[in-house]
């Protein structure tokens, strides 16, 4: 194990499934408070890599359950089965073994902590107000889901400590945040919840855990059922005004919003409008979240967008963000269907979204948690279909055998001026970067010019 904590350590955590991004962050804090920590994972990953290369005992090799033993507590990621070999030893030794949830609720109990929680916009809202508070001197800590350039790592140690609340498997009632941030509340996780109200009801009992004097940030939208149902916790209700915020270097009136529910978390945690607004100006987003990787001026003359976008509320933001910021241009989707439940739940508001763009090419959709007998029902080739009868004529979708195949043939198809969205919240990212270098190049022929 690594000796992150030096001689006064106050003891050993191992981190099992340590390449996701919660966990890997997670990590990093647990180091700064000096623990020493190891981490374990059965996929290499530019997660694993980073955390090697800053002195952190990972290994990605196969499990070493003789070495997870020797920890005094054991945080295991909610993809790890309960048959791995690691987490098994670690039981069977008696060690105290935690979920991330569980963990991240134990670390923010001794800080002032934010919790951003909501359907849609957790990434952004928290990195904008982590960002805020950066920028205004204060010393914040974050835990969120994805790395924010600006920031360094997805992760850091600091109060107050800006966190993402997760509804996922109710994830979020672990924690007793001090002030927490609602963005929206819509039906997901279908896998976890019955219905719209199931979830309703589980943002409730979050609004039950905030501390005694602590506060919550909502829209009207979400403080219309829920605010009543609070009697006791102070609510300050956003009723966002698009034209009150200045200029954002991140496109799309999803990030708008986000960027009213960071500046009145900064405020109330002490930091003046002004200078709030200042520092939201220069905010350049976080990995993924409408992330600009070419913006049109290089190689190709066509722009490319990383985004994590998987709900059809998501998936409309991200086309309307794309037209904003390049008015007129051919938008080009490749997108990859995450999870087959939640594909099978939302294909008519899925496809209704998808037919907006100018031409589809859907990966094969990314199993998540989904039992057999669902993979079974759905696929990409059904929603391309629903896709191409709900936009008509004018939407051309077709489904790929591979993620790489959707991609070269989104490149193909692409000619200068048009925007090219990949799209998705499972592994697609990974096939950006050589989409960025074949486009960045002026070698990149296939793709042609507008009046070709």
């Amino acid at each position: 194990m690594t000796t992150q904590g030096g001689q006064g350590a106050r003891g050993r955590v191992h981190f099992i499934g340590v390449g996701g991004t919660g966990m890997s962050g997670l990590m990093r804090v647990v180091a700064a408070r000096d623990w020493v920590v190891s981490g374990s994972d059965i996929v290499e990953s530019s997660r694993t890599r980073a955390l090697r290369e800053d002195g952190f005992d990972v290994w990605t090799d196969g499990p070493r359950p003789d070495e997870a033993t020797l920890a005094d507590i054991v945080v295991h990621s909610a993809a790890v089965p309960d048959t791995d070999s690691e987490r098994r030893a670690v039981e069977k030794a008696g060690i105290e073994v935690m979920t991330y949830a569980g963990a991240l609720a134990r670390a923010a109990r001794v800080r002032h902590t934010v919790a951003v929680a909501g359907t849609h916009g957790k990434t952004t809202t928290a990195s904008m107000l982590a960002w805020i508070l950066h920028s205004a001197g204060k010393d914040p800590g974050w835990l969120i889901g994805g790395d924010v350039a600006q920031l360094g790592h997805s992760a850091k140690d600091g109060d107050p400590f800006v966190v993402e609340a997760c509804e996922y498997a109710r994830n979020f009632l672990h924690l007793h945040p001090n002030l927490a941030v609602i963005t929206n509340v819509e039906e997901d996780h279908l896998d976890c919840y019955d219905d719209l109200q199931a979830v309703r009801d589980a943002f409730l009992q979050f609004g039950r855990r905030v501390q005694p004097g602590g506060g919550m940030i909502m829209p009207s939208e979400v403080a219309e059922w829920l605010s009543p149902q609070l009697p006791d916790v102070k609510i300050e209700v956003l009723d966002p005004d698009d034209s009150s915020i200045p200029p954002l270097l991140v496109p799309g009136r999803h990030a708008r919003l986000d960027a009213h529910l960071a500046l009145r978390a900064a405020r109330q945690l002490g930091v003046g409008r002004t200078q709030a607004w200042e520092a939201l100006a220069k905010f350049r987003g976080a990995e993924r979240r409408f992330e600009i990787v070419l913006g049109g001026q290089e190689g190709s003359g066509v722009a490319l967008v990383d985004d994590y976008a998987h709900h059809p509320t998501e998936i409309d933001a991200t086309l309307q963000a794309a037209g904003e910021a390049w008015p007129g241009s051919r938008l080009l989707m490749v997108y990859q269907p995450h999870q087959h439940f939640r594909t099978l739940a939302f294909k008519r508001p899925l496809a209704v979204a998808l037919s907006r763009a100018s031409r589809l090419f859907l990966a094969p959709i990314y199993r998540a948690r989904d039992p057999e007998h669902v993979v079974a029902t759905i696929a990409s080739e059904d929603l391309a279909r629903e896709a191409q009868l709900l936009g008509g004529a004018g939407t051309d979708a077709r489904a790929w055998g591979t993620a790489r195949d959707a991609c070269q043939a989104a490149i193909a198809e692409a000619r200068r001026g048009d925007v090219i969205l990949v799209v998705g919240a499972g592994d697609i990212g990974d096939e950006v970067e050589w989409m960025r270098q074949a486009l960045a190049s002026d070698a990149a022929v296939r793709v042609r010019d507008v009046d070709a």
